[in-house]
């Protein structure tokens, strides 16, 4: 009887589940899975990175500025160093875009209206002065005009000569965001890279627009501006009447002086006429 040689496996048992090859294809897996969704993440979200804060709402004009918009708001609903309200917008061309689309882009916002005759001596200003000179270095000039069809925003294009694009605001949405729907439409809201408020203008006030041309120009990699325009005061009712008062004052004492003058010759005349005739007189007899 042949006797059967049992040979002990000496091959250590693993179950399925726990076979090192199968375990470090999961890993390999979950760690590809992982870098994946991270390379999705990062594509789908704004991109952050390397995105200058020039902190231009500590600008000394910036500062200044706020201060005076604090004491008056005009209207205003946000503040300089606020950031900016999201919201989304549609061009006159059609394209639709989301204010977090230029992030990292300076940012002037201009509230518009084909019916505003400050918007439309402004628009030329902004064309010449701010789109034309720092487009090419990334500046994003939007127009918004306030709750008015297609055909009236070309009309003001039209009108204004402008190249910078308009956005349409049905129901004055995008500007209710920013100011108060009762408050006036001239308005101007800069914002910085990081997509922070760093100036605020209202109306067309040229000292006001220097000073945001400078904030501008400072996002845009030129120096920091030192000085600060300012625009002349009107003289109050009783500077002006210190200043009237004297001269009509001079001007009555020299008239009345010139008369009691003439008055005086004409007296010399008569009397020496007097004088005369009794002279005369006095002959005769």
């Amino acid at each position: 009887m042949n006797k059967q040689v049992i040979q002990k496996n000496t091959t250590p048992h693993y179950s399925s589940r726990t076979t090192p090859r199968t375990s470090h294809k999961k890993i390999s897996l979950c760690a590809l899975w992982l870098s994946l969704c991270t390379l999705w993440l990062t594509s789908c979200s704004p991109k952050t990175t390397n995105i200058p804060d020039l902190k231009a709402d500590e600008l000394p004009i910036s500062v200044e500025q706020k201060k005076r918009y604090t004491e008056d708001p005009k209207g205003y609903k946000v503040q300089i160093g606020d950031m900016v309200p999201d919201f989304s917008f549609t061009l006159t061309d059609g394209t639709q875009k989301n204010i977090r689309d230029l992030r990292g882009k300076p940012v002037m916002l201009q509230f518009t209206a084909s019916w505003c005759g400050v918007c439309i001596k402004e628009m030329p200003h902004i064309e010449s002065d701010i789109w034309q000179a720092y487009k090419d270095k990334g500046m994003q000039v939007i127009g918004i005009d306030r709750d008015e069809p297609l055909e009236k925003a070309q009309q003001l294009i039209d009108k204004t000569n402008i190249t910078y694009p308009i956005a349409l605001d049905p129901g004055a949405e995008i500007f209710g965001l920013f100011a108060d729907k009762k408050a006036g439409v001239t308005r101007n809201v800069i914002i910085d890279h990081q997509g922070r408020i760093v100036y605020l203008t209202r109306l067309f006030n040229e000292a006001e627009f220097t000073n945001m041309k400078g904030v501008i120009g400072y996002l845009n990699g030129e120096p920091a501006p030192t000085t600060i325009a300012r625009a002349a005061e009107k003289p109050k009712k009783e500077e002006l009447k210190k200043v009237t008062e004297p001269t009509v004052t001079k001007t009555k004492v020299k008239a009345k002086e010139k008369t009691t003058e003439e008055e005086k010759v004409v007296e010399e005349v008569t009397s020496e006429e007097t004088t005369s005739s009794a002279a005369k007189k006095a002959e005769e007899k």
